[in-house]
């Protein structure tokens, strides 16, 4: 069965069922979020109104936070090896290494956004009526 979400993917009964039970549980605000791509879920900032509104923006933002910093851990891992075995690599060592370094400081810079984010909209999950 096709599913509508960002990505349509062929899955068995068996995972269908317990994406369907995992949806049920999730605020409608936070649906049209994870089925949107990152462009389309301001709307849903905008319409954020109950603490679980807020809750589920919160988890949205703290995932895409520890997304971010899994994927500055494996150019981490990539830049050591760049520096350890450089003779493997010539002369393109430097400019990978360049390259490298740059996608860390991308990415911690995009886990540190999600991570103000999803601090600021715990904050408005507490202050939010239910």
């Amino acid at each position: 069965m096709k599913l509508s979400c960002c990505l349509s993917l062929e899955i068995d009964n068996e995972i269908e069922t317990s994406y369907r039970n995992l949806v049920r549980s999730w605020p409608a605000c936070f649906l049209r979020a994870y089925r949107s791509s990152i462009h389309g879920h301001e709307q849903c900032i905008r319409n954020a109104r109950t603490r679980a509104d807020h809750s589920a923006l919160a988890q949205y933002y703290e995932n895409a936070a520890k997304r971010m910093q899994a994927k500055a851990k494996v150019e981490r891992n990539m830049m050591n090896e760049y520096t350890q075995h450089g003779y493997y690599y010539g002369r393109r060592t430097e400019d990978l290494q360049e390259h490298t370094e740059a996608m860390v400081r991308v990415y911690e810079e995009g886990a540190e956004a999600n991570s103000n984010m999803a601090k600021f909209h715990r904050r408005l999950a507490e202050d939010a009526s239910e």
